[in-house]
Protein backbone atom coordinates (compact mmCIF):
# COMPACT_ATOMS: atom_id res chain seq x y z
CA UNK A 1 0.00 0.00 0.00
CA UNK A 2 1.24 3.44 -0.86
CA UNK A 3 -1.01 5.22 1.64
CA UNK A 4 -1.85 4.35 5.22
CA UNK A 5 -5.66 4.62 5.37
CA UNK A 6 -5.30 5.76 8.98
CA UNK A 7 -3.01 8.67 8.04
CA UNK A 8 -4.44 10.40 4.98
CA UNK A 9 -3.91 13.80 6.64
CA UNK A 10 -0.13 13.47 6.26
CA UNK A 11 -0.56 12.64 2.58
CA UNK A 12 -2.81 15.67 2.13
CA UNK A 13 -0.22 17.87 3.84
CA UNK A 14 2.51 16.53 1.54
CA UNK A 15 0.40 17.18 -1.55
CA UNK A 16 -0.37 20.75 -0.45
CA UNK A 17 3.32 21.39 0.28
CA UNK A 18 4.32 19.99 -3.12
CA UNK A 19 1.78 22.15 -4.95
CA UNK A 20 2.92 25.26 -3.06
CA UNK A 21 6.58 24.52 -3.85
CA UNK A 22 5.76 23.95 -7.52
CA UNK A 23 3.85 27.23 -7.64
CA UNK A 24 6.76 29.11 -6.03
CA UNK A 25 9.19 27.54 -8.50
CA UNK A 26 6.93 28.41 -11.43
CA UNK A 27 6.65 32.02 -10.26
CA UNK A 28 10.43 32.28 -9.85
CA UNK A 29 10.98 30.86 -13.34
CA UNK A 30 8.33 33.18 -14.75
CA UNK A 31 10.01 36.18 -13.15
CA UNK A 32 13.39 35.06 -14.47
CA UNK A 33 12.16 34.54 -18.02
CA UNK A 34 9.44 37.17 -18.35
CA UNK A 35 10.54 39.79 -15.82
CA UNK A 36 12.15 42.17 -18.32
CA UNK A 37 9.23 41.77 -20.74
CA UNK A 38 6.54 42.11 -18.09
CA UNK A 39 7.86 45.46 -16.87
CA UNK A 40 6.49 47.14 -19.97
CA UNK A 41 3.00 45.70 -19.50
CA UNK A 42 2.11 47.77 -16.45
CA UNK A 43 0.15 46.67 -13.41
CA UNK A 44 -3.43 45.63 -12.85
CA UNK A 45 -3.39 42.51 -14.95
CA UNK A 46 -6.33 40.18 -14.58
CA UNK A 47 -4.46 36.89 -14.88
CA UNK A 48 -4.43 35.13 -11.48
CA UNK A 49 -0.99 34.23 -10.19
CA UNK A 50 0.87 36.67 -12.41
CA UNK A 51 2.53 39.60 -10.63
CA UNK A 52 1.84 42.10 -13.41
Amino acid sequence: KAVDPEDTETLADLVVAAVQAANENAQALQQEKLGPLAQGLGGGGSIPGLPF
